[in-house]
């Protein structure tokens, strides 16, 4: 099984002049608490000191808003793009396409990243990597019995730093 979505031209040229060459991208935010990771802003802390060149974009929905603009306020940073629901569903897909790394909980965006075939650092809870991706899955999955934000930055930060390589 694998998924698929199509991007129109349209969604395509409206992506080209949002986002830079090279990025990652984070999907904030979460229908359910226990899938919803709260430290993102100590992510990107060690993120942009490890890698002084590196640009990151945010994606999400409307129950991301509110984090995306504290996130935005604690880095006030060039580097740190924030298109929280801004995009439809096709371009924000899009955004993450040309992504060099999604990171991302279980959820809608995660999904898209498996159709457009980008890597995907992804968080899990309850339900396992076995449950929820295929081999065909570009997926590295750090997971938690009960809640993804047991799970510790420094981990993430680690499969994330194995996984990329800039440009």
């Amino acid at each position: 099984a694998k998924n698929s979505i199509n991007i129109s031209e349209n969604d395509k040229s409206l992506v080209d002049n949002l986002v830079p060459n090279s990025y990652v991208t984070i999907v904030l935010g979460g229908e359910w608490e226990y899938k919803t990771y709260s430290n993102w802003k100590s992510l990107i802390n060690i993120i942009f000191s490890r890698h002084k060149n590196i640009n990151i974009v945010l994606v999400g929905s409307n129950n991301a808003v509110n984090e995306s603009h504290s996130v935005m306020k604690k880095f006030n940073n060039k580097q740190l793009t924030n298109l929280v629901s801004e995009l439809s569903f096709n371009q924000t897909a899009e955004v993450i396409r040309r992504s060099q790394i999604l990171i991302c909980c279980d959820g809608g965006l995660m999904h898209a990243g498996k159709a457009v075939g980008v890597k995907i650092i992804s968080l899990l809870a309850r339900l396992d990597s076995e449950i929820l991706n295929t081999p065909i899955d570009n997926v590295i999955s750090l997971f938690d019995k009960n809640n993804v934000n047991n799970i510790r930055v420094e981990d993430l930060y680690e499969k994330f730093s194995a996984s990329f390589k800039p440009y």
